[in-house]
Parts: C-alpha cells; structure tokens; sequence
C-alpha cells in the first residue's frame, strides 16, 4: 500500500487516528450514532447488526 493511502475495510468501520480532537457544537450534530466493538454485537451478528440501521458504526 502507498504511504498516505487508506485502505478501507468496511465504509462503518472507524478507527483511532492521530489527528488532534476538535471541539463541536451540539446543535451541530445531525443525528446521534452507535458504536460497537464487533464482538460486543447482539447475537445475530456484526452484518446483521449494521443492517439494522444506517446509524450503526463499529470501531
């Protein structure tokens, strides 16, 4: 992989970067979101989970 790219395993899946916290504003957020560990999903499993809701994200 070329350094600087990002390599994507999944369009929910977040990760830790090193890029500094920013601070916004509550009227800000659109909507609120889950995120789970994948091995914390429900028993149907991590695909099942996602599909539930466009608003599921795992980290």
């Amino acid at each position: 992989m070329a350094e600087g790219s990002l390599l994507l395993l999944h369009e929910r899946e977040l990760f830790m970067t090193d890029t500094p916290s920013i601070v916004v504003k509550a009227e800000d957020l659109l909507k609120r979101c889950t995120v789970l560990h994948p091995k914390s999903t429900p028993d149907m499993g991590l695909d099942q989970w996602l599909d539930l809701s466009p608003l599921h994200f795992y980290m």
